[in-house]
């Protein structure tokens, strides 16, 4: 055992060797992969060179990957000649920035296999090359690549060494980012007070920030606050280190960055208040953070925040809490009547979407009287709108109450409760939302085992009639909900019924496509292909055919994935690679090879035929 354990590793080297040169299939023989190699023909294969075809980045980062395994297996020797290798690639990479990259990532490495001093020398290299300017690689980029050399200093544990290297840095910015991060690493390593000394320096070095420092903008529709970016990781950061207060306090003291027109923001407040609110398990703390989070005052902000807390309280039981924050929620931001800008759009359904999240959670905890209360308050559908509103926004169907009554039904099924599932179906006054709560119903009475209930609704179902104007795809948005429905409940054949009524070709191409896309989702594979003969275009054959190759990739139908991959004109090469490592981990090392030497495009060719080298080697 322990002379296979030294010499598969570099078996594997070898045949990423000869893969690289285009000698796949009869090299892999002639080296006998499943055999043995002797210490001379190792010493030859980490001594060689690799084929620049593979690109020096993916080959220093394979390098130094098989060079931590081969470390481990001990085989320290071969582990240094290969770290040696991944280097001297690493060194000819021309652009700056991937270089220190790529040097700083070997570093880590070798201090993972016990290789400090040659991490340290590593390190130093990068960091020199990182103070070299030139027009290719600004001041700017000097900063952001010595704060991330540094950061990687101290994720191989030289803590002290990246702080110190850290305070010589021009910017206070990226000094309270560097340190955030670092304080981050020693809260993982389990050294809370000096996690919490680190963050304090932060902190102070954030308050330094100047508007020269901040780098704050306003131009063609973007805005940045950098400093504000790095208070919300901060806020997150003392809320995990048992400062909550702290956490909260700055938060408030954080606001969005909107563009000159308003309608592009950074939510940098909402971020703080997202980071902080994930982690918090007990409610007195969630409590205190929504108390907190009322004084937001802009309106996405508010929305974002306010919906996660509710959902956060409806999941851990406290459903009345999470109802009154729809409540006031609904109240303080009525509903939009007026849209005239891109913001008042994005607001419009920020606020439907926020109401519909809380009313979702409430009935998946069978809330349902909580539930309905909030959609009452929620557009129904863009014929509640005004004209002038309906003018300007296409309502997407289905809207985001009929979400949630879809929702809310299928949760009444579940919980035994058809007949009030049923009365609120009937009671909708959209056509198209009542169809769809219909199909919901159903679909859950089939799973129950109630078919011959579930048989008559679907026979009983109305589907949408054709509109007035043929040849409108938003016409036949409610077929193409419908359809899509009908399918997710297993009823193919109606689906297709609603499909033959659309006189449109092009919307009828779309839909269709659609249809096989849920199909395949569904599983019903068959189904999927055989739609695709009824295709036209070669664009929805492509699509559908690549998502049913994926679906068999993901099921382990390698064969038939690659069958079908193999017949189409234009294959999508990644899903290529995809199949080519699956097929190498099912042990069928030949094919895997052919099917990877096929892609089109060098250095996904490489890296597939590399992972599959790799999957080779232990």
């Amino acid at each position: 055992m322990g002379t296979s354990k030294k010499i598969l590793p570099s078996i594997a080297i070898l045949l990423l060797l000869l893969l690289a040169e285009g000698r796949f299939v009869t090299a892999a023989k002639s080296t006998k992969i499943n055999g043995v190699a002797d210490s001379q023909e190792q010493n030859k294969v980490l001594e060689g060179q690799i084929n620049t075809n593979i690109g020096s980045d993916n080959q220093a980062k394979l390098m130094s990957n098989l060079a931590v395994k081969l470390k481990n297996s001990g085989n320290s020797q071969d582990a240094l000649k290969l770290f040696d290798r991944a280097i001297a690639i690493a060194n000819q990479i021309s652009d700056t920035s991937s270089k220190i990259t790529i040097l700083s990532e070997i570093a880590v490495k070798l201090a993972q296999a016990g290789q400090q001093k040659r991490s340290l020398q590593i390190f130093d290299s990068s960091i020199k090359l990182a103070q070299k300017t030139n027009q290719n690689f600004s001041e700017y980029d000097k900063d952001n690549a010595l704060q991330d050399i540094y950061i990687k200093i101290a994720q191989a544990g030289f803590i002290d060494k990246a702080l110190d290297s850290g305070r010589k840095l021009s910017s206070n910015l990226t000094k309270a980012k560097l340190f955030n991060e670092v304080s981050t690493i020693l809260l993982e390593r389990g050294q809370r007070q000096r996690a919490n000394q680190v963050l304090q320096q932060s902190l102070q070095y954030v308050q330094k920030v100047t508007e020269k420092d901040n780098y704050a903008y306003e131009a063609n529709g973007s805005c940045a606050n950098y400093k504000f970016e790095v208070l919300s990781k901060i806020a997150t950061n003392l809320s995990l280190q048992a400062q909550l207060d702290k956490g909260l306090q700055i938060a408030q003291n954080i606001s969005a960055c909107s563009s000159a027109n308003g309608e592009y923001t950074q939510d940098y407040q909402a971020w703080a208040f997202l980071g902080i609110l994930n982690h918090l398990k007990k409610v007195e703390a969630i409590k205190q953070t929504w108390n907190t989070a009322q004084k937001i005052s802009f309106t996405h902000e508010k929305l974002t925040t306010w919906s996660a807390i509710a959902m956060k309280m409806a999941n851990i039981g406290e459903t009345q809490f999470a109802l009154s924050i729809a409540k006031k929620l609904a109240d303080e931001i009525p509903p939009i009547t007026q849209i005239d800008s891109g913001l008042s759009m994005s607001t419009f359904f920020a606020r439907e979407n926020a109401l519909a999240d809380i009313a979702i959670a409430l009935a998946q905890k069978q809330q349902f009287d909580a539930a309905m209360q909030i959609a009452q308050t929620m557009m129904e559908n863009s014929q509640a709108l005004p004209e002038n509103v309906r003018e300007f926004i296409s309502l997407p169907i289905p809207s985001p109450k009929t979400t949630v009554l879809v929702e809310i039904i299928q949760q009444l099924v579940t919980a035994k409760k058809v007949s009030q599932a049923l009365q609120i179906a009937n009671n909708l006054t959209d056509d198209t939302a009542k169809t769809l709560a219909q199909i919901a119903v159903a679909q859950e009475l089939q799973k129950s085992g109630q078919k011959t209930q579930a048989a008559q609704i679907f026979q009983n179902l109305s589907l949408p009639k054709s509109p007035a104007k043929a040849n409108s795809y938003q016409g036949y948005e409610a077929h193409s909900s419908v359809a899509i429905a009908l399918v997710k409940a297993k009823q193919i054949d109606k689906a297709m019924q609603v499909v033959n009524s659309i006189q449109d070709s092009l919307t009828k191409e779309s839909i269709l496509t659609n249809i096989a896309t849920q199909l395949t989702d569904v599983g019903e594979i068959e189904k999927a292909l055989s739609l695709v003969k009824n295709l036209e275009g070669e664009g929805s054959k492509a699509s559908v055919n690549n998502k049913v190759v994926a679906k068999l990739i993901e099921i382990g139908q390698l064969e038939q994935a690659l069958q079908i991959t193999t017949s189409l004109k234009e294959p999508d090469n990644e899903l290529i690679g995809k199949l080519a490592e699956k097929i190498a981990a099912s042990g069928k090392k030949e094919q895997a090879i052919k099917i990877a030497e096929s892609i089109n495009g060098e250095e996904l060719k490489a890296r597939t035929l590399a992972a599959i080298a790799l999957l080779f080697s232990f």
